[in-house]
């Protein structure tokens, strides 16, 4: 990600914090190896969306950080918005083959011309994440959204 940044390319950049919700329901109603299915399940839905011109990288547990890198500041808020829809409608495939809702929450940092230190920039993402988890809490309540 730096050298892309110090390549200064002049395209449209963006890191975003991803945290998958619903892990441990999933962990404690059909197991680990499930849990395991539903974090590769999130892993291959974010590289399709983020697809060749940006990263996709498990930040540990349940989180992921992505490095969008688009031309334009439009094709930026299209990959942003096709985030956005799969927030809750995606689906995780178990290894029983059983398919559960695949829901996560998220936070973005746009970095400008003159980017700011990694760290920095993934504090901000990191925080508007959580204010999207509150948010979407908020809206939804806790409930269960597992199937039977």
């Amino acid at each position: 990600m730096e050298r892309i940044l110090e390549a200064g390319t002049g395209d449209t950049y963006a890191v975003v914090m991803i945290d998958l919700d619903d892990l441990k329901e999933v962990n404690d109603t059909y197991g680990h190896e499930s849990g395991d299915q539903y974090i590769i399940s999130a892993a291959e839905i974010l590289k399709k969306i983020v697809g060749e011109s940006g990263l996709t990288a498990r930040h540990g547990g349940d989180e992921f950080v992505l490095f969008l890198e688009e031309k334009s500041e439009e094709a930026l808020q299209e990959k942003l918005l096709q985030l956005k829809s799969a927030q809750d409608s995606s689906e995780a495939v178990l290894h029983d083959g059983q398919h559960v809702p695949l829901r996560f929450s998220m936070g973005c940092c746009f970095i400008d011309e003159v980017a700011a230190p990694y760290d920095e920039m993934l504090e901000k993402a990191d925080i508007a994440m959580y204010q999207n988890k509150r948010q979407r809490k908020e809206k939804h309540g806790k409930q269960p959204r597992m199937k039977e």
